[in-house]
């Protein structure tokens, strides 16, 4: 027995770990998109106030914050897919923001105004509401947004034997 085999074992085992915690990897890579969109917003945000004035350097940063994650959910949280035209899989997912957005502003309202503790700490009814937003985002881009897409590996597969070469159908 060479050092191959052990290896070889390892990495079986981790591919094997990777496909049963598919779920939970994959919205650890929303959490890691969403993070990186809160930057952009934040960003631009910042950048934009000073020109454009308070709601319209808002309403802009976000739509751009948008944008960032719905490309980076596209590609790297549920990976490359095909069959969805982009604008609609946008509306779609700016959509489900949207929503995820007015539950987290409710969730926080109400944590804040039911809550003796919370309302004397409004950050943490805003960190609750967020946590809820994203579980709420996550949810309704696998299930809504990405839902309909298939993976090139998805897909249905026809070998032209006379051309010698694969069509993807």
């Amino acid at each position: 027995m060479n050092f191959s085999a052990p290896w070889f074992y390892l990495r079986k085992h981790l591919r094997l770990d990777v496909f049963r915690n598919a779920d939970k990897l994959r919205f650890l890579k929303f959490a890691a998109v969403g993070a990186s969109g809160m930057g952009v917003d934040l960003m631009c945000f910042d950048l934009l106030i000073p020109s454009m004035g308070l709601a319209v350097a808002r309403a802009v940063a976000i739509f751009l914050a948008m944008t960032w994650n719905y490309e980076l959910n596209r590609r790297i949280t549920f990976s490359e897919p095909v069959g969805l035209n982009l604008f609609v899989g946008y509306l779609r997912f700016c959509t489900a923001c949207l929503l995820g957005a007015g539950l987290s502003w409710s969730i926080s309202i109400i944590c804040s105004t039911m809550s003796e503790t919370l309302s004397t700490r409004p950050i943490w009814a805003a960190i609750i509401g967020t946590g809820a937003a994203a579980v709420a985002n996550f949810t309704l881009c696998r299930l809504w947004v990405f839902s309909q897409r298939q993976t090139a590996s998805e897909l249905p597969v026809h070998v032209d034997e006379s051309l010698s070469r694969v069509i993807v159908e």
